[in-house]
């Protein structure tokens, strides 16, 4: 039909697993206070901890959605979505040395959202685009720190709330005075709330 022929749609999947070499270093279940794994075979880095979860987790899952739709000759609709879950975490030792005085463990679990709408003109002479935006970005962060653990413990545990939310309106244009010389002019409103909170 006119409809069918008129519309066109892409369609993105991508997941994203934990990287190849974590998944085998973590499934080997190599101890993080084995010196040889730990800073290579030179033996310079003897590491005592007693943290037993992974050196480092990424997963991910996104899609995106393009759609055309030629209305007529002139106008175009055009809508971008767009979406992500993601899971990461990483394990750091920052004193570097064989005794337990800081090491920290974060962990963040996430979801992405975007849609932009366009409509989009053309004449012989004017061509034009107005559209909206929205995008959302809320996530959930763990942090665990352990300090001094050889002397004096003191054990810190932090979950943190974070949500982003942005909306635009925006508009451009481009007139051709000649087959050589164009003159394009563009506005953009942008209204951007972040919000955060630590427990």
């Amino acid at each position: 039909s006119k409809v069918d022929e008129r519309m066109q749609a892409n369609v993105l999947y991508d997941v994203v697993d934990t990287q190849v070499n974590v998944v085998a270093y973590n499934n080997a279940g190599f101890p993080f206070n084995d010196a040889t794994y730990a800073y290579g075979g030179r033996e310079q880095y003897r590491n005592r901890s007693i943290y037993a979860g992974p050196g480092n987790l990424w997963d991910s899952t996104a899609y995106t959605v393009d759609l055309n739709w030629k209305i007529n000759d002139v106008f175009t609709l055009h809508s971008i979505t767009g979406g992500r879950t993601k899971t990461y975490g990483g394990y750091q030792d920052l004193d570097a040395s064989e005794y337990r005085f800081f090491e920290q463990w974060q962990y963040t679990e996430g979801d992405e959202i975007s849609q932009e709408l366009q409509l989009l003109g053309n004449t012989d002479r004017f061509s034009w685009t107005v559209g909206l935006y929205y995008a959302n970005d809320a996530q959930d962060a763990l942090f665990q720190r352990w300090q001094y653990e050889e002397t004096t413990p003191r054990p810190r545990s932090d979950v943190t709330y974070t949500k982003r939310t942005d909306n635009a309106i925006f508009g451009e244009g481009t007139y051709r005075i000649t087959d050589k010389w164009s003159l394009t002019a563009g506005l953009r409103y942008t209204e951007e709330k972040f919000k955060n909170a630590v427990f």
